[in-house]
């Protein structure tokens, strides 16, 4: 799977709204043939604590979910990460994956 990643923030992350389906056609429009997905990066509200950068997250691509699945060495345990539901748009895939 061949994906590029893009700053782009959803916005309102509780509907699709005619603002979102433009974003998105502009990123769709940008995806070059061999690309199969774009994944938004979307910034962080806070600033790193470490330095002054802002942070940013991946949030979702333009039809998939995003999720990480990481081992966390201190608790032995393999971790299913995905972004805040403020940077995405909760849907019932999600939703399915969250409580498995």
């Amino acid at each position: 799977v061949v994906v590029h990643c893009h700053f782009a923030e959803r916005g309102d992350g509780v509907a699709k709204n005619s603002e979102w389906v433009r974003r998105r056609k502009r990123l769709e429009d940008m995806k070059p043939a061999d690309v199969n997905e774009i994944v938004m990066v979307d910034r962080v509200d806070a600033k790193s604590e470490a330095d002054d950068r802002d942070e940013w997250c991946l949030s979702e691509g333009l039809s998939s979910n995003v999720f990480v699945v990481w081992y966390d060495d201190a608790t032995k345990m393999h971790v299913l990460q995905t972004s805040n539901e403020k940077h995405v748009l909760v849907g019932t895939v999600r939703r399915a994956i969250e409580k498995v």
